[in-house]
């Protein structure tokens, strides 16, 4: 389907809401259809929310599901040609006049019903905190789901599940809110505060860490984050990341990165002999692709993926971490 000047795709309102919600895309018409949805159900009370959808180079039917929302939802539609979740999330953040709070969710998410009034009171019980994240709960799909899907340990990362204490609180340090459910202040863009465009999902050679490393970058500059138990939604999970091949690769994809926002592997070597960090990398890497072949060979399905999952995502961060050199590039 050809596209013209991405300007031209562009709807925006004039009206600055209290809420913007940003839901990037690409190439999953029906799964965003069932996530709009899912949104003409949540009780915006009294406050002035815009949703905002920013097709990133889709070729399907993503702009005609948009529009068939228009008069059910407060909605608009954008078009970001360029490759990247995180170019399509920027282009939103320069393009559209902000809420008070800006929402993220992915194009699979099914929100509650009280979902934005949830948000509107943790961020008013935490006046001077800018950073939350909500709790993502698992919808399975309506097929058999294998034993190692199960796994408490694998749950966050392959299918983003996340849910802390029932309650309200501080994130430790070195811990983040989901992509899949987070809002920022929208004074957190000030100074140009900006999504790294070399991270996170895009058609070809995937990094995973897309809101990763913007809050690691967010948590390093001072601002503190709540969690908040109230804020629920459900993230459909598609059949198909149900395949143990699906989350084997989801793991490497995620290991890279990892680069992004811990920093290097194996970085107390960086830190004593940068010398010896190279060979020690090598070295890592050879072990791990070695223990990564073995545990193909358990018995047990559930231990399969789990050895397997846990040797891929380190291999994959020895890679990157020697790829990108000592000091990969942050936002």
């Amino acid at each position: 389907m050809g596209r013209g000047n991405a300007d031209s795709k562009d709807v925006v309102m004039v009206v600055t809401p209290q809420l913007s919600v940003l839901i990037a895309t690409h190439n999953r018409a029906e799964t965003l259809r069932d996530t709009l949805e899912a949104l003409t159900l949540v009780d915006r009370g009294d406050d002035v929310v815009e949703y905002v959808v920013v097709d990133n180079n889709s070729t399907d039917q993503t702009e005609d599901v948009v529009q068939s929302f228009i008069g059910r939802l407060p909605i608009q539609y954008l078009f970001e040609p360029q490759p990247g979740k995180n170019c399509a999330l920027n282009h939103a953040l320069d393009r559209v006049p902000l809420g008070d709070l800006v929402v993220f969710i992915d194009d699979d998410i099914s929100p509650q019903m009280d979902w934005l009034e949830a948000i509107q009171s943790a961020s008013d019980r935490w006046p001077d905190v800018c950073v939350f994240g909500g709790k993502i709960d698992i919808h399975w799909p309506d097929v058999t789901i294998p034993t190692w899907a199960k796994n408490p340990r694998i749950q966050p990362f392959a299918f983003g599940r996340h849910e802390r204490k029932e309650r309200e609180e501080l994130y430790p340090t070195n811990m983040y809110p989901f992509g899949g459910n987070y809002w920022v202040r929208r004074r957190v863009f000030e100074n140009n505060r900006r999504f790294n465009e070399s991270v996170g999902p895009r058609p070809i050679d995937r990094i995973m860490g897309s809101e990763a490393t913007f809050l690691r970058r967010l948590q390093d500059d001072g601002f503190q984050m709540v969690y908040s138990a109230d804020a629920v939604v459900a993230h459909r999970i598609q059949p198909e990341l149900l395949l143990a091949r699906s989350v084997r690769r989801r793991a490497y994809r995620q290991g890279r990165g990892t680069t992004y926002w811990r920093g290097p592997a194996l970085s107390r070597f960086l830190r004593w002999n940068r010398a010896v960090w190279y060979p020690a990398c090598l070295c890592a890497i050879a072990v791990l692709a070695v223990l990564a072949a073995l545990s193909r060979l358990s018995i047990s399905p559930f231990a399969r993926v789990e050895r397997s999952v846990w040797a891929i995502r380190h291999l994959a961060h020895c890679v990157e971490s020697l790829r990108v050199g000592a000091s990969p590039k942050k936002e």
